[in-house]
Parts: structure tokens; C-alpha cells; sequence
């Protein structure tokens, strides 16, 4: 996992602790385990826990079961912080996920409306010509009454 030259790694975002050489813990844990006469007292400089050996050698009502069960409580509250922590950092994540898809449903009724836009100006460049070829044909229409001196263009216009 590590290299023997490798001491340092990042935590922390970018501080630097020391780190054991993993190969120098291994033998000092060897070392403490074949010089210690108690399996109890090698576990607890070990782990700085005092953990029973795999075989209880010691009978039930020898345990004291205050500090038994106390130790269980505090394993539960630190797994309880860390339960939290990560719950913190999932709902955290599903925040981002969420607001990234609001940017894309945005992105997308964004699009939606810029063609809906060049509908619009494509109706309008439609209508603003038929406009045009209706008042040019009313400008003929009145240009041809001005020709034709008989015809009473106000008969025509409604008046």
C-alpha cells in the first residue's frame, strides 16, 4: 500500500502529516505481541482499546460491563457523527445533482423559447409582408380612381 520511503500523506486538503512507515508499525506490533504476557495489554497498546481475546479466558462476571457497555456507546456515537457526516455529504450531492438538472430543464425551455421567438419573427416578417402587398394594392386601387374621373371613389370606400 504505501512504499517504504513514503511517510507523508495528503490529508486535510493540502497539509501534510506524518504518516508511520506501515512496515515499521507491523514489527513494533510483532514485537509488542510476542514480549507482552497479557493478550489484553498487547491489544490495548496496539489499539489503545482494551479488547478481549478472540477465546475469553476470563469468565462473564469478571467483565466489568459499565466500561463494556459504555465503550459500545461511544462506537455508537462516533458512528452516529459519521452517519451524519455522510448524510450531510449525500444530501449535499443530490443538491448539486438537482440544480444541475434545473440548469439543463433551463437550458432546454431556453432553446424552446428562442425557436419559438423565430416563429414569431418568421410570422411577423410574414404579416409585415402581407401588409405591404395590401396597402400597395390600396395604392394602386386609389391611383386607378384618380384616373378614371367618372368613377366616384367615394362610392367605392363606402362614403
Amino acid at each position: 500500500m504505501f512504499d517504504d520511503d513514503q511517510y507523508t500523506q495528503l490529508k486535510d486538503g493540502n497539509r501534510k502529516q506524518d504518516v508511520p512507515n506501515p512496515k515499521e508499525v507491523a514489527q513494533v506490533y510483532a514485537w509488542i505481541y510476542d514480549h507482552c504476557s497479557s493478550y489484553r495489554i498487547s491489544c490495548y497498546l496496539m489499539t489503545g482499546v482494551w479488547a478481549d481475546p478472540p477465546i475469553n479466558q476470563r469468565q462473564q462476571w469478571e467483565r466489568d460491563w459499565a466500561a463494556y457497555i459504555n465503550w459500545f456507546k461511544a462506537q455508537l456515537e462516533v458512528w452516529e457523527v459519521q452517519v451524519t457526516q455522510l448524510t450531510t455529504v449525500v444530501n449535499e450531492m443530490n443538491a448539486r445533482a438537482d440544480a444541475e438538472d434545473a440548469l439543463a430543464n433551463a437550458y432546454e425551455a431556453l432553446a424552446d423559447a428562442k425557436e419559438s421567438r423565430a416563429d414569431a419573427m418568421e410570422a411577423l416578417a410574414d404579416a409585415t409582408e402581407a401588409w405591404a402587398d395590401a396597402m400597395v394594392a390600396w395604392a394602386n386601387e386609389v391611383m386607378g380612381w384618380a384616373d378614371e374621373p367618372e368613377v366616384d371613389p367615394a362610392a367605392c370606400i363606402g362614403g
